[in-house]
């Protein structure tokens, strides 16, 4: 994925089809290992939440299975079906 994703104030699923439900998502639909509805990342504060949304094929943050919202950080790699998504830079709303 280049070029990157920005994500201001809301939430952005991740999913095989176009949204799910959200206004905002990112559709990996070429990924057959990719789960309708896979995951979301979620905008509260300042932070960054990645939430699996009951795929069949996990969602993983650093090789590590997500079972509940975890904080993403600079340089954090999510993984979802055959899907890699480097997280390359967190704007903080103060900068």
């Amino acid at each position: 994925l280049k070029g990157g994703y920005p994500l201001s104030d809301g939430t952005v699923a991740l999913s095989a089809e176009s949204g799910q439900g959200y206004e905002r998502y990112l559709s990996l639909s070429e990924d057959g290992r990719v789960s309708k509805k896979h995951c979301v990342i979620v905008h509260r504060g300042d932070k960054l939440y990645l939430k699996d949304e009951g795929s069949r094929n996990g969602t993983y943050l650093n090789g590590e299975a997500v079972t509940r919202p975890v904080v993403l950080q600079k340089d954090d790699v999510i993984g979802l079906g055959g899907t890699r998504l480097e997280i390359l830079n967190i704007l903080r709303e103060s900068e």
